[in-house]
């Protein structure tokens, strides 16, 4: 195992973690920071958090697929068109399921982090 591989998974994988907990403990912060000029364009504090969210799991993906092709000597499965089919539509099923957790939550009941976020925000 490569520990540089190692360390620039964990720093960017961290990035998350650093972010949720910044939101967080620091509510007043992320609301000035999403207060900047660019950042407006995504919608309120609560959108900014979605957004965010879907942004650190393609992230996430793209830490796994190349941790994959780093360790695996190549893609990982076989390049067998049922394996392939079959995985594909198990991933699909998944993003479906999660996503429609999300929408049926709603965006205060997806979980403690936005919860919190939006009960300091509004006080």
């Amino acid at each position: 195992m490569s520990i540089s591989l190692l360390l620039v998974a964990a720093l960017v994988l961290g990035v998350e973690r650093a972010c949720y907990v910044w939101i967080a403990r620091a509510p007043a912060s992320f609301q000035r920071w999403c207060a900047r000029r660019w950042v407006p364009r995504v919608g309120e504090p609560v959108s900014v958090v979605r957004a965010l969210f879907v942004a650190f799991k393609v992230l996430q993906g793209a830490v796994f697929l190349g941790w994959c092709l780093a360790f695996a000597d190549g893609w990982p499965v076989p390049l067998s068109g049922v394996v392939l089919a079959l995985g594909g539509m198990l991933i699909v099923a998944g993003q479906i399921l999660s996503t429609l957790v999300f929408y049926r939550l709603g965006p205060v009941g997806t979980g403690d982090l936005v919860d919190v976020l939006v009960r300091r925000l509004a006080s």
